[in-house]
Parts: C-alpha cells; sequence; structure tokens
C-alpha cells in the first residue's frame, strides 16, 4: 500500500500542476499551482518540526534547493524594495511560485522511492496522453483550456496538455521497451509509446519538446543500452525509424520549409524575440541583479505589465509577454549573474548523479530510468533554446522533481574482485558524488 499511496501522491503532485482537477470545473490552471505550493509548504512545515525533533536528516541537496530559493528571495526583495520600488503586495505573496521547488522535503517525508516517483510521472503522461488521443475524435470540453494556436497544422485541435510529462513518460517507456523480455512487457511499453507519441508528435506540435525526445532517446541508445542484441536493435531502428519519422515529421518539415526567414515569418520564434528584448530591457536597469519576482500589477511591476498586454509596446498586437517562453535567458533577467550560474549549477550537477547512476556498472537498482531520465534532461538543454529547469513557473515542478530524483540516485560504482561483486557501502555525500 506504501508504494501505491506514493505513485499516487507523485501523481497528484504532477496533476495539480497541469491545473487538475480544477480545470474540469472551469476553474483557472495557476490554482492547482497555488494548491501544490500550499500542500509543499505545509509539509516543509511538518519536515521542520521532525527535524528538531531528530528524526530526520538534513542532507546536501536539501540545502542547495534552499539555498537557491533563498537566493531568488532575495533578489526580488532588493530588486522590489530598491530599484523598481513596490510595496510588499506586489511581490511577496508571489513567492509561493518557488514551492515547486523544495518538493524533495514532501516525498523524503513520505518516503517515496526512485522507482515509485518515475512511475507516477510516467501513470500522468500516460493518462494525459489517453485524454488529448481521445479528445481528436470526440472534443472534451475542460480541455480547451489547454488548446492553444496549430502553426504547421491549421486544421488541428492543438492540446497542450502535460507536455513535458509526456516526453518523461516516452523516453522511460523506450528504455524500459529496449530491456523488456516478456511479450506483455513489451505489449505494453510499446502501446504506451504509441499513445503518447500520437499526443506529443502529432497533436501537441512542441518542435522544442519533440526534438528533446528524439535526442533523449539516441542519447540513451547509444551511451546507456548495454546488451547483446544492440547492434540488431540499432541496424533495425537506422531502417525504420526514418521512415516512421518522416510519416511523423512530414508537417514540420513541410512547414519549415515554407517559412523562409524564421526570425521574421515564424510566430514562435518572432514572439520569442519579442520576449527576450522587452524582458531584456528590464534587466539592463537592475546592473545585473535581475527584477525577481513580481506579482500583481502595479505602475513598476514589470511581470504584471507584461503579462497585461506588454505587446502594444512593441507591435500593435494586444497580448501579453511571459518569462516562459525564453529559457535559460529567464534565469538571467529574472535573477541575474548569480541566479544563471546557480541554475546552471544545478543543472550539471543533476545531469552528472542520474548519469552516472545510469552507467552500466552503476550500483542503482533502477540504472534504467537513470539513463533515460538524464537522457532526456539533455535532449531539453541541447536545443535553440535550452531547457530552464529551476526558474520559470512552469518548469519548477520538473526541476524540483529531477533534483530529487538525483539525491536518491545511487552513483556509486560496482567493484568486481575475481568472480566477486563489491556494492561499496553508501554514505551521505556532496551533489557530485
Amino acid at each position: 500500500m506504501s508504494r501505491l499511496r506514493n505513485v499516487v501522491l507523485v501523481a497528484v503532485f504532477f496533476c495539480l500542476g497541469a491545473g487538475l482537477p480544477f480545470s474540469i470545473f472551469g476553474m483557472p490552471l495557476y490554482i492547482g499551482t497555488q494548491v501544490a505550493s500550499f500542500l509543499i509548504l505545509a509539509s516543509v512545515v511538518i519536515w521542520v518540526l521532525a527535524w528538531f525533533l531528530r528524526q530526520t536528516r538534513l542532507d546536501l541537496w536539501q540545502v542547495g534547493v534552499c539555498a537557491w530559493v533563498l537566493l531568488c528571495a532575495l533578489v526580488s526583495m532588493i530588486s522590489n524594495t530598491l530599484i523598481f520600488r513596490q510595496g510588499m503586495n506586489q511581490w511577496v505573496m508571489a513567492l509561493y511560485v518557488l514551492m515547486p521547488l523544495v518538493v524533495i522535503f514532501p516525498f523524503k517525508l513520505a518516503q517515496v522511492r526512485f522507482g515509485e516517483a518515475i512511475d507516477g510521472l510516467i501513470i500522468v503522461g500516460f493518462l494525459a496522453a489517453m485524454l488529448v488521443v481521445i479528445d481528436q475524435f470526440h472534443r472534451i470540453a475542460f480541455l480547451d483550456a489547454y488548446q492553444r494556436g496549430a502553426a504547421a497544422d491549421q486544421s488541428l485541435r492543438r492540446i497542450v496538455f502535460a507536455k513535458t510529462e509526456m516526453v518523461f513518460a516516452w523516453v522511460v517507456c523506450f528504455a524500459r521497451l529496449l530491456h523488456a523480455r516478456s511479450h506483455s512487457t513489451q505489449i505494453r511499453y510499446g502501446g504506451a509509446l504509441i499513445t503518447v507519441g500520437y499526443a506529443l508528435f502529432v497533436v501537441s506540435e512542441g518542435r522544442l519538446a519533440i526534438g528533446a525526445t528524439l535526442i533523449g532517446c539516441a542519447i540513451y541508445l547509444v551511451f546507456f543500452y548495454r546488451s547483446s542484441r544492440k547492434v540488431l536493435v540499432i541496424s533495425t531502428l537506422s531502417v525504420v525509424a526514418p521512415i516512421a519519422l518522416w510519416l511523423v515529421l512530414e508537417k514540420y518539415i513541410r512547414y519549415l520549409g515554407s517559412v523562409g526567414n524564421m526570425q521574421t515569418n515564424d510566430v514562435s520564434v518572432a514572439f520569442r524575440l519579442v520576449e527576450y528584448q522587452h524582458f531584456k530591457m528590464f534587466f539592463d536597469q537592475t546592473h545585473g541583479i535581475g527584477f525577481g519576482i513580481m506579482a500583481g500589477g502595479g505602475s513598476n511591476n514589470i511581470l504584471g505589465f507584461a503579462r497585461q498586454g506588454a505587446g502594444h509596446a512593441h507591435t500593435s498586437g494586444d497580448f501579453g509577454l511571459e518569462l516562459a517562453d525564453i529559457g535559460l535567458f529567464a534565469a538571467l533577467f529574472q535573477f541575474g549573474y548569480a541566479g544563471l550560474l546557480f541554475v546552471i549549477f544545478m543543472t550539471i550537477a543533476v545531469v552528472r548523479k542520474l548519469w552516472k547512476a545510469g552507467s552500466a556498472n552503476s550500483a542503482e537498482p533502477n540504472r534504467v530510468e537513470c539513463g533515460a531520465i538524464a537522457a532526456v534532461t539533455i535532449g531539453f538543454l541541447l536545443s535553440p533554446l535550452p531547457m530552464n529547469f529551476f526558474s520559470l513557473s512552469w518548469t519548477m515542478e520538473y526541476g524540483g522533481m529531477l533534483w530529487f530524483l538525483a539525491s536518491l540516485a545511487i552513483a556509486s560504482r560496482v567493484q568486481v574482485t575475481g568472480t566477486t561483486v563489491h556494492v561499496p557501502q553508501l554514505i551521505e555525500s556532496p551533489l557530485f558524488k
């Protein structure tokens, strides 16, 4: 029962981040994040009480994420009080968006294990994909809240719902399928790949997400997959994959060919350039500190102004601008040079720990999943706009999960002496253990 409880706990965390169940009743999506943040904060308080009673220990991963949250709060305080001079009501309450980063506390309090966290993530990605697929044939009303404009296929009802969960789920299922031995397991993961793949590659039209998925699978296949069947698998995929990719990605290739100059003719690229220029203009006023977190709509509130139609400042369009679209640049503009370095450090720490834990001679029992998560994380980074997992409002839940997974992963190596295998004793260690 504890395993089921923990899997459900992780699934609920990601459902709240996606706006469920509130979107079903027509309520704003951000309410889910607010509820999740409140629950995480309450669990942190419980964890602190347990720590005072010496019933739990504070490890370096928990210290690291707390340091990042404190830096974000400090930058926000300096920016809002000394640079843009706003009242506390314009920024303090908005700090709740940082709470998903410290999900390591409630998960460790509940003793969530690595495999349970991965299964919860996969379940959300798969169920979301099923809903998206069903919606293509029979409209599901509450998914209207997740509908976005389509670029490559104007006739498509494009639903962007739990897209990042689908990316992680697809790559993990791909890795598990490669290692599956029984036909039932192969059928289960093959079916999951088809379902999630249709929602991700066809319906979501998320080019960066699709790129991260394909790069992640390639990295896993080349660097993590160890099997006597590897040559056969790669040979088969080298024949099948190009055909499958052409069938799935043909509309994107055709669209890109018709666009011409991406910077001016592609709506998504042009929009991000406007956002970059807009937020850089305000960052330049902070002397490298960053403008921090803001809320509300005060006269000096950068983020409030941006969301409420800043498009008029650049074009005649009545649209809002978001930091969420500009990846690592958002970390720089919002939290300064120190924030950018911190985000890069946290990303490297996560990738390095999971990469080592996913290696062939790792003592980690979940090394297949560790390798898959490391591979897809790198896939997100190897894009024209590298992913920022630790400062964007919509990615912090993934950053918090990655940080938690890295804290659990065992990077120690199995030592082989003669015919005896020795697993080193595991101790609390620095981030780059």
